[in-house]
């Protein structure tokens, strides 16, 4: 039995050092992560707040410059300014899918108009919205993706690509794999 043990540990600490060494060759120089939370709806430039442009144009600064750009938001984000208000915000959808954003996670503010009108927001959103934690009561299923692994780096540098395959490939090596997740 301990011999057994023994074997299953080796075994797991060469996997491991298999999968840390990899994760360790890949070159993160370029990655530039952009992150928003809390918006509220406040899309426009204002005192003291950027706006969707302003993000937008930070975006496209980094890409000019060669760099691999993540665009994230931490939830709030449908919610608050009367701009979004009068769309149940469907205006801030709209303004993120222009700034080119990659993933959202829920944040509480976005069931404000209810599960129907978030459901629109969702399949109106050119970007997986994430919720690790949030299960549909009608159907026991989960309301949206808890994750979503992004590759960049390895064919097209001009764009991030969703990734849902095996990661063992020989252009793995080059690439940048990143997951964003709404736990």
């Amino acid at each position: 039995m301990e011999d057994i043990m023994k074997k299953k540990m080796a075994a797991f600490l060469a996997v491991s050092m298999l999968l840390c060494g990899q994760a360790l060759a890949a070159d993160f120089s370029n990655l530039v992560i952009i992150h928003t939370n809390d918006t509220h709806g406040f899309d426009r430039r204002a005192e003291g707040i950027n706006g969707m442009a302003t993000v937008s144009a930070l975006r496209k600064h980094y890409l000019s410059q060669g760099k691999d750009v993540l665009l994230v938001d931490a939830g709030d984000a449908i919610q608050d300014n009367n701009l979004v208000n009068f769309s149940k915000g469907k205006s801030a959808i709209a303004f993120m899918n222009a700034a080119g954003y990659d993933a959202m996670a829920l944040g509480n503010h976005e069931f404000d108009y209810g599960q129907e009108v978030l459901a629109e927001r969702i399949r109106e959103a050119k970007f997986p919205m994430l919720s690790a934690n949030v299960i549909v009561e009608a159907t026991g299923r989960p309301l949206t993706r808890d994750s979503v692994i992004y590759k960049r780096g390895c064919e097209d540098r001009n764009h991030w690509s969703h990734y849902a395959g095996n990661r063992g490939d020989d252009q793995s090596k080059k690439c940048i794999w990143v997951e964003i997740s709404g736990r």
